[in-house]
């Protein structure tokens, strides 16, 4: 039980969960777009949030899902 916890602790710290955000109509507002069906992505740029501290062990996976991103939505910007 202690090493299954340790193991789902230790991959939720190193695979943090990144979120792809877009407008909300009307508002100021960016939210994660799989949450939000309303939130509409802004053209030609991606806005991405990493929900975690941004640290040397994760560069890593950080760097392939900002390829990753890039590639599967052709963006001009993916701001983080």
């Amino acid at each position: 039980q202690v090493c299954i916890s340790f193991a789902k602790i230790l991959l939720h710290v190193t695979r943090p969960r990144v979120a792809l955000l877009g407008n909300l109509p009307g508002t100021t507002f960016y939210r994660n777009i799989e949450q939000y069906p309303a939130a509409a992505m802004i053209p030609g740029a991606v806005i991405v949030r990493v929900d975690s501290s941004i640290y040397f062990s994760i560069s890593n996976y950080i760097k392939g899902r900002y390829i990753n991103i890039n590639e599967s939505h052709s963006a001009i910007h993916v701001m983080f």
